[in-house]
């Protein structure tokens, strides 16, 4: 990192106190702040950071980056005040960025950016230094946290770019400033702020419309927004299929347990992979990230080697079996029609058993917000036994399951995850199958936990 007056100059911010000072990394939560960190105060929904910086300082903190400057504050303080913190935070972002040269990769959609991500950057580890972001750090405030990670040893930087509201991912782009970009679904998500799925593929497509002259893209054939366009001319640009006509085309060998065999078709050649997953959604993620990795250099041989030990990360649509004998989905991360309509094709093609999904409200999705929930119900698979429904919207749920021809007494609606929680606990059985999938807000990884617990 660079001093306190050279992060003052470049948040255009004023000091306050000592400027010589070099900051060791940079920290957004004053809980985990160590000696010689700054920390950066960041006013949320729930809470002000400001809030904090006693704290802050307390635990070492060199400096901070505020919005207000505190009336009477100790000497030993060194303040930079800017005008918005988030602001000041992706120029420094991007300043960092621009220090070092590695080959960006940014990975965004509706569904599926996260597992994405994580196989692009399990398999160039296999033959370059990688640095990736960790878990879902996809925000204006997780992508700077990444890339004050990037240093001279690092040949690729791989990064998820989230959307939540218009501009999003316009302005961590201009930060990222990536070569490649992988557009992965587009579905409707976060319509409380973006109104329409054509808005939010136009706001996902400003990756594209920012890549650099020669760069390199990466779309998915099979979603239909994304199959109708295309990116400008001076950029490359492959598709990948399970199901069309395509540059990388993937077919379905065979499906076991917790597994698929896949064979890759691609500028002539073949490929056959063993992924430890099933699932159509995945198997469009992986081909995805072979599209990258191949033509960025890494060997067939080396991606078999990184899907030896690769995992899906918690709460993204993994299976484990439980002391009891119960079988779980997790997939409690989030939820968007997108996403819930996979995650239901890929529990009813794997489960086995008796199949329970446990569903909650999928929320940011505006004013049509019961129309989406209704539409969801109508499209429930009729294969899953029972559903478990918990949250407010999850009514029009079950009314579009029953206005299709649903059966009433497979549908059951609960207020509160105790509540469901007790109900799902005295329907269990042995070799029984559970999907849980729900908004982040609904927390239903407590679910999990319970029945992690349950003997």
């Amino acid at each position: 990192m660079v001093s306190l007056e050279r992060v003052a100059n470049i948040c255009e911010g004023k000091l306050y106190g000592r400027g010589d000072c070099v900051p060791l990394s940079v920290v957004l939560d004053s809980r985990i702040v160590s000696r010689g960190d700054l920390f950066v105060c960041i006013k949320g929904q729930r809470t002000d950071g400001h809030l904090y910086l006693e704290d802050a300082f307390r635990r070492g903190a060199t400096g901070a980056l505020v919005e207000k400057v505190p009336p009477n504050f100790p000497s030993s303080w060194n303040l930079i005040q800017v005008s918005s913190t988030p602001d000041a935070l992706l120029k420094l972002a991007r300043f960092w960025r621009d220090g070092f040269h590695p080959v960006v990769v940014a990975v965004t959609g509706t569904v599926g950016k996260t597992t994405t991500k994580e196989l692009v950057a399990s398999m160039l580890s296999q033959s370059f230094t990688v640095l990736k972001s960790e878990g879902n750090l996809n925000t204006e405030f997780g992508v700077p946290l990444t890339i004050f990670k990037l240093n001279e040893k690092h040949q690729f930087l791989v990064l998820e770019l989230g959307l939540q509201k218009p501009g999003d991912i316009e302005r961590l782009t201009k930060v990222v400033r990536p070569q490649v970009g992988i557009i992965t679904q587009i579905g409707p998500a976060h319509l409380e702020y973006l109104g329409s799925v054509d808005n939010i593929l136009k706001e996902k497509w400003r990756l594209i419309e920012h890549l650099p002259a020669g760069g390199f893209v990466v779309l998915n054939k099979d979603n239909k927004y994304l199959a109708s366009i295309r990116p400008r001319e001076n950029l490359s640009t492959v598709y990948y299929s399970l199901k069309e006509k395509a540059e990388i085309r993937g077919k379905i060998l065979r499906q076991e347990e917790n597994q698929t065999l896949l064979h890759v078709e691609f500028q002539g050649k073949e490929f056959d992979f063993s992924l430890p997953f099933r699932g159509e959604a995945f198997i469009e993620d992986f081909l995805a990230a072979f599209s990258v990795c191949f033509l960025l250099g890494v060997s067939p041989q080396a991606m078999s080697r990184a899907l030896q030990d690769f995992k899906i990360l918690p709460g993204r649509g993994g299976v484990k079996r439980l002391p009891n004998g119960v079988w779980v989905m997790d997939d409690s991360y989030n939820s968007n029609p997108a996403s819930l309509f996979a995650s239901l094709e890929n529990f009813v093609s794997l489960a086995k058993g008796r199949k329970i999904a446990v569903l909650g409200d999928m929320l940011e999705l505006g004013k049509d917000a019961a129309f989406w929930h209704r539409k969801a119900g109508e499209s429930l698979p009729q294969e899953i036994d029972l559903f478990f429904l918990v949250g407010k919207l999850v009514r029009e749920i079950a009314r579009g399951a029953i206005r299709n021809g649903l059966d009433r007494s497979r549908v059951q609606c609960f207020e509160s995850r105790d509540e469901l929680y007790f109900h799902l606990k005295n329907s269990l059985k042995p070799g029984d199958w559970v999907l849980v999938k729900g908004s982040r807000g609904m927390g239903l990884e407590k679910i999990i936990e319970e029945m992690e617990k349950t003997k």
